[in-house]
């Protein structure tokens, strides 16, 4: 399901270290993925997945940010 359209995100940012068990986590909750513009930059996730203001501004009624540190650009992406 595309980012912006997600009703249930899971966003993983750089204190995530085991990503293989984060997707598993997605998977096994039915979310869908989202994160940090760190680990998008770093190529450890698709840049599709990065929330915030250079990313996609979620519509989500529910988001769970795992290991994000909160930067300014993150949270105008989850404002709503």
């Amino acid at each position: 399901m595309p980012l912006g359209l997600a009703e249930f995100v899971i966003s993983a940012g750089n204190g995530v270290h085991d990503l293989d068990t984060f997707r598993q986590l997605v998977g096994a909750l039915h979310a869908t993925p989202g994160a940090s513009r760190v680990l998008c930059d770093a190529g450890l996730m698709p840049r599709h997945s990065q929330v915030g203001a250079s990313g996609t501004v979620l519509a989500a009624t529910c988001y769970v940010a795992l290991g994000i540190s909160g930067a300014p650009q993150h949270l105008q992406g989850v404002a709503g």
